[in-house]
């Protein structure tokens, strides 16, 4: 009996890792700022957001990976995240989370 609980347990662990790896495969948002029309894509701006006081390269990769294709125009690629130094890397803009804030506020990001 004290096996089944734990087999159960394990399943649901397995179940909810799944889960996570899959939620790494998408951008967490994604805002249109010009409507497709037949002479040209839409355009949006990606944010990606992590709850960490380091940025880690690899979150880039949906992102980069949207800015590539033909259907669609990526205006800005922009990473929030809780530690306090910005960064440029390639075309993505790093942003402490503060700083995201105030740069929305300002008019600055869309």
């Amino acid at each position: 009996r004290r096996g089944v609980p734990t087999l159960a347990r394990s399943a649901k662990t397995q179940a909810v890792e799944s889960r996570l790896n899959q939620a790494d495969n998408f951008i967490d948002f994604i805002i249109e700022t010009r409507k497709r029309t037949s002479a040209s894509p839409a355009r949006v701006v990606c944010l990606e957001v992590k709850l960490s006081d380091r940025w880690d390269r690899r979150w880039e990769r949906q992102m980069r990976d949207m800015s590539q294709s033909p259907k669609i125009q990526v205006d800005r690629m922009i990473g929030i995240y809780t530690g306090e130094q910005p960064y440029h890397f390639d075309g993505v803009d790093v942003l402490p989370v503060t700083a995201f804030l105030q740069h929305l506020h300002q008019g600055q990001i869309f």
